[in-house]
């Protein structure tokens, strides 16, 4: 019988050790956090301890190749924001916990690393008249820049003075205009990121989440984070509006922000509390919905009063009544815990949902239900992996993502329950 041991999630990774036999010498099978191992056959597997990692990995460096590295999964990671390329078809960008950036070219049906590897990347951006520039927000880096799609990345944050940024979006009428959201401040760009300067608001956000710019009239901005309240601008930031308790917010912490794709008075927030609506440009707003935590909004990209919202525990819940109500749109969605969301810009019906640990699923544009779309996507952190003494080349692993098991000594895995499961046991 297996027993899943649940505790509190914390940002340390732990390194384990997996024993198999092959062709009756034995060979150690070490798990990384990513869901990485190597093999190495000239010690005594019993030997060696999930401690040892570190030092013998660098001791034995110097000795020659004695370890082999090869991916095998499980696949996953933590999606914390998703940007669709809008000139190239089925191009998207995720990113994740710990391991920076990841971006398929093929609607999902396939994802590659692109880096900074080692990094919390909170947020992505990609300029929707020049698609080889992209914008990554990142922990203890600030601002990231690509100018080759990806393929590499600097540090772009001169006048910056926050290490995180969490929200990021560039002018779509003016790719030199970029905003950038950080800890007590907001910044622009005039220069496509090369220089920054804070924008003076009136108050003080301490983390600055959500940047929405209006695209009929990019000189109208809404911000919000943990201000208890939307800030708005309609002259490009120099001055601004507030809009809090008074307006009908109720000291809200937000997430998001989408506005409709026909009438841009009708504004939605994502927030910790649910989803406010505003049917007059954020003047004045009402709770819609569950009062339950809400990472992201979209609104659809074709069809007037439809919007989309992922919620932190709830899965993912569509409007298609101008946010009147909001229904689970759930099906085939294997998580509830779905972080972030975006519509496929050169697909305006493809869907895509990015998880709090089984990385991104999609919907396409036809309907049905949610496919998951993990081949490549080994930013997972798995925590625990225990082998099966009674069964040959069964093991199961903690992660993030959930349990996942593996019949085949860990060359495959396959999810089979839970989340955010960091210790897991075996009964003898």
């Amino acid at each position: 019988m297996i027993r899943w041991l649940l505790t509190a999630i914390t940002t340390v990774s732990v390194c384990v050790l997996v024993v198999a036999q092959t062709g009756g010498a034995a060979s150690a099978h070490r798990a990384n956090p990513l869901g990485v191992h190597f093999n190495h056959t000239s010690e005594d597997p019993a030997a060696l301890t999930s401690c040892d990692l570190l030092a013998k990995s660098a001791a034995l460096a110097a000795k020659g190749p004695l370890w082999n590295w090869h991916t095998t999964g499980p696949n996953g990671g933590i999606v914390f924001s998703i940007a669709s390329d809008p000139s190239t078809p089925g191009t998207l960008y995720a990113a994740t916990l710990e391991r920076g950036v990841y971006k398929t070219v093929d609607g999902g049906g396939h994802w590659i690393h692109v880096g900074p590897d080692h990094t919390d990347v909170y947020c992505v951006a990609v300029d929707p008249h020049r698609p080889n520039v992209v914008y990554a927000g990142a922990y203890n880096h600030g601002v990231l820049k690509s100018v080759d799609r990806g393929a590499s990345w600097t540090v772009s944050s001169l006048g910056i003075g926050t290490p995180i940024i969490y929200s990021l979006a560039v002018d779509p009428t003016d790719s030199n205009i970029v905003y950038a959201g950080g800890s007590f401040a907001l910044y622009r760009s005039t220069d496509a990121g090369a220089a920054w300067r804070e924008v003076a608001l009136p108050v003080v956000v301490a983390t600055c989440s959500a940047i929405t710019i209006d695209p009929t009239d990019a000189r109208t901005i809404y911000v919000g984070g943990t201000a208890s309240a939307i800030l708005k601008t309609t002259d490009g930031g120099a001055t601004w509006q507030l809009f809090g308790d008074g307006a009908g917010l109720h000291e809200a912490i937000l997430n998001g922000i989408a506005i409709d794709v026909a009438d841009h008075n009708l504004v939605y927030a994502a927030t910790v509390d649910g989803i406010y609506r505003s049917v007059n440009g954020g003047a004045t707003w009402e709770l819609r919905g569950d009062t339950i935590v809400f990472r992201a909004i979209v609104a659809d990209r074709v069809r007037p009063g439809v919007a989309y919202a992922a919620a932190e525990s709830g899965g993912v819940l569509v409007t298609t009544n101008r946010g009147d109500t909001w229904e689970p749109l759930d099906a085939g969605l294997t998580t509830p815990v779905t972080l972030a969301l975006a519509v496929d810009a050169s697909t305006p019906g493809n869907l895509f949902v990015g998880t709090g640990g089984r990385c991104v699923f999609r919907r396409a544009s036809a309907g049905g239900p949610w496919e998951l779309t993990d081949e490549g996507f080994d930013a997972l952190s798995v925590y625990a992996v225990v082998v099966d003494p009674s069964a040959p080349g069964v093991a199961y692993a903690a992660s993030f993502g959930g349990v996942f098991k593996s019949t085949d000594a860990g060359e495959t895995w396959r999810y089979v329950g839970l989340d955010y499961v960091r210790s897991i046991a075996i009964d003898p």
